[in-house]
């Protein structure tokens, strides 16, 4: 088939922002597409940190008939309806008055942040809280003002220059797994009449007891207005949440794009949901095997003397430089069977590209020492 021609100023964007890239930077060779893993390799770029998605248990769930699905809006379900059970759940869970199911952790946070501001709402984002949240502030028309990764002196002053608004946080950061001082940043709103959001994404399941998070463990429920979870994680489904007070969830469902504009979620995904709920509770050995995982990791990939220092969590960016340098690395870990994510721009700045690793709990002393001794033999071409 011949290859139709796009109009001009598009040919241009594309060339611009992709072409010259794929081209000159990578060789003509994808950055961030590789060959699947064997079974005899390593992957470390995958979000299913307890490996829920291996439980022989669980796989039933999303075989069920959905015939008699009935495809609309959740504003239209009522209390009675599967998902608004299912939301109950998660709201006992996180210990919360309400919670909300979206399509994704996407539409929860640009849909949260679209029904929170307007014109006149400033939004204070962290530099590495996800770009759902910068989506949601351009829907929204709002003003959205950035802060110094973790800094909340940096945070302060542009609330005092700008005045009370939204603070927006997560609570580990997905490009590098650093922690956010959570109590500082609840205190700072509350000083200054601030509304705070805190992205749990990379924390439900993983962190605190019975894997309920850290806004939990911290004891802070109280003090944080709204949480939102991309349950693509730990939990490995499909769908977003967000944790909410009572009086806020019929006009966020008629207020949020996202959520005006898709249909409810799938009664399959739904019981999928229903049946992790209570597997995560009792994973703490997985807990604690993944919080062990990723520190035996990390520390290991410093002695070789890699810049992972930028967090402490089951995310361990591997820090490079140019896209260029990324890819021989890439290129060198793959053949020794070891397959991490590649972040590079816009995820990260330029000249900041980056290998993630994602650790999960199944990982064995022979799949560590495997990694190790991968990143070993490529620590020349750095």
């Amino acid at each position: 088939m011949r290859q139709k021609l796009l109009p001009p100023f598009l040919e241009k964007r594309i060339k611009e922002h992709y072409q010259d890239r794929f081209v000159n930077e990578w060789g003509g060779e994808s950055l961030f597409k590789s060959p699947s893993p064997s079974s005899d390799d390593v992957p470390l770029n995958n979000n299913d940190y307890l490996c829920i998605c291996k439980n022989e248990l669980l796989p039933y769930s999303r075989r069920e008939n959905t015939s008699a699905e009935v495809l609309m809006s959740s504003f239209f379900l009522d209390e009675s309806s599967f998902q608004s059970e299912v939301e109950k759940e998660f709201s006992k869970f996180f210990n919360v008055e309400s919670s909300i199911l979206c399509q994704s952790g996407w539409a929860a946070n640009t849909g949260l942040i679209q029904s929170l501001a307007d014109n006149n709402t400033p939004v204070y984002v962290d530099i590495l809280a996800h770009m759902s949240f910068h989506d949601g502030v351009l829907l929204a028309k709002a003003r959205s003002y950035i802060f110094a990764h973790n800094n909340v002196n940096s945070a302060r002053k542009k609330i005092l220059l700008y005045g009370p608004g939204i603070i927006v946080v997560d609570s580990v950061y997905s490009t590098n797994g650093s922690l956010c001082p959570l109590i500082d940043f609840a205190t700072l709103a509350q000083e200054l009449d601030c509304v705070l959001v805190v992205d749990e994404s990379h924390s439900a399941g993983t962190h605190g007891p019975e894997g309920r998070g850290l806004v939990n463990h911290l004891k802070i429920n109280e003090q944080v207005d709204f949480i939102t979870v991309s349950l693509a994680k730990a939990f490995a489904g499909r769908a977003g949440l967000i944790t909410c007070p009572n009086n806020f969830k019929d006009y966020f469902l008629l207020e949020s794009h996202p959520s005006i504009f898709s249909s409810a979620l799938m009664s399959h995904d739904l019981k999928w949901f229903m049946d992790v709920i209570p597997l995560i509770i009792s994973s703490n050995v997985k807990r604690e095997r993944l919080h062990s995982n990723s520190k035996q990791v990390r520390a290991s990939l410093a002695q070789l003397g890699y810049n992972v220092s930028s967090g402490t969590e089951q995310i361990i960016a591997v820090e490079i430089g140019n896209e260029k340098k990324v890819q021989v690395l890439q290129k060198k870990l793959q053949k020794k069977g070891v397959y991490g994510s590649v972040f590079g721009y816009p995820a990260t700045t330029k000249n900041k590209s980056l290998i993630r690793l994602t650790i999960n709990s199944d990982l064995t002393d022979s799949d560590i020492s495997r990694i190790v001794d991968a990143f070993k033999t490529s620590i020349a071409d750095v």
